[in-house]
Order: C-alpha cells, then structure tokens, then sequence
C-alpha cells in the first residue's frame, strides 16, 4: 500500500510543480492546467503499471462482459449523476476547473484536454487506484470493504471541489465492479465511457 502512495505522492508533486512553473512563465490558467494534468497522467502511468503487475487479480469474467458491463454502467451513472445535478442544482456551470477550461478554449489546448479526459487520464488513474491501491489494501487489511472504500476515498480527494461525491460515487461503483469481475478492463470502461460522455456533453453545450 505504502509504495503505491509514494508513488502518487511523486506523480502529484510532478503536477504542481508543473503548475506553478506554469503560472510563473505566465502560461495561462487552462493552458497550464492541461499540462499539469497530462504530466500528471503521464508519471502515475508507468508507476501504476508496473505496481499493478505485482497484484494481479483471478480473472471471473470474460473481456468482453467486462468492457459490455463498464460502458452501460458508465453511461447509467453519467445519466445518473446529471440527473441529480440538474435537480439539485439547476443552472449551475461545471463543478470543476477542468470542465470550465472546455468552454474557454479551442485548437489544439481543447483537443488535449478531450484527449487527456477520455484516454490519459482515465487509465493512469484506473491503474493506479482499480490496478494497485486497491488490491495493495485489500492485501494489507484482508477486507475487500475496506480497500474499495479506502481508494475511492482517495480518489474523490483528487477530484477537489464540487466533482468530490460524483468522484467518491464513481469510485466506489468502479471498486465493486472491480472486484466482482477480476478485470481491470470493467472499471476502465466504465471511467472511459462515463468520461467521455461528460466531454461529448459540455462540448454540445458550449
């Protein structure tokens, strides 16, 4: 468990060092929020990577009802979690700064935000919380609970501001369907679909 947090430690160190470089050199805020996510993304990949090879997990379904099961249940907590929002929230603007940068830009800074959202981002992360956080904990503690609750907690922390609960729900659905299937791939199909439905919507609404 502790090594894999090192190694986020390390990846998010990378990010707001690249932040405030980027902020100093006069960068621009979305332009440096892109970089800074896909620096990010980019050193907690290869950590994730080899840190989820040491903890494979017995396989219970096939691929296919693996990526089948992620895609609707990515499209259903999309649906879900819009739903709720234009309930309790009506007329209220994306709930995070990287959803604010898809209305404030275009060439190729937009392409590398939906990019990065729907492929980058969306792997390194189910790798390192899906892949390695949580069987690591599981391992640690021995109660499958626990580390699926443990590394969605971790991860609604990385989504800071209003995404929090839609993040902490996510994480929880993408941690069950992890341990229920013993496939990466259901949790990376549901993060990638749910994604990229956001994406596809904010850029219909711009």
């Amino acid at each position: 468990m502790w090594p894999a947090l090192r190694s986020f430690g390390v990846a998010g160190l990378a990010q707001v060092v690249v932040a405030e470089t980027g902020e100093a050199v006069g960068l621009g805020a979305t332009k440096t929020l892109v970089l800074s996510l896909l620096v990010f993304s980019g050193v907690l990949l290869p950590l994730a990577w080899r840190g989820a090879k040491t903890h494979s997990v017995e396989a219970k379904w096939s691929l296919g009802r693996s990526v089948a099961t992620g895609a609707l249940v990515g499209a259903a907590n999309f649906a879900l979690v819009l739903g709720l929002a234009r309930l309790l929230r009506p007329g209220a603007g994306g709930g995070s700064p990287l959803a604010a940068a898809f209305t404030q830009t275009n060439g190729w800074v937009l392409a590398a935000i939906v990019v990065a959202s729907t492929t980058v981002i969306p792997l390194a992360e189910e790798l390192f919380f899906r892949g390695w956080l949580m069987p690591a904990v599981r391992r640690e503690v021995g109660d499958a609970r626990v580390a699926v609750a443990l590394s969605a907690a971790v991860f609604a922390m990385v989504h800071a501001g209003a995404a929090w609960a839609p993040a902490l729900w996510a994480g929880l659905i993408a941690g069950a369907l992890m341990q229920r299937s013993g496939r990466l791939a259901t949790s990376l199909a549901m993060h990638v679909t749910n994604n990229t439905l956001v994406v596809l919507a904010v850029l219909l609404g711009r």
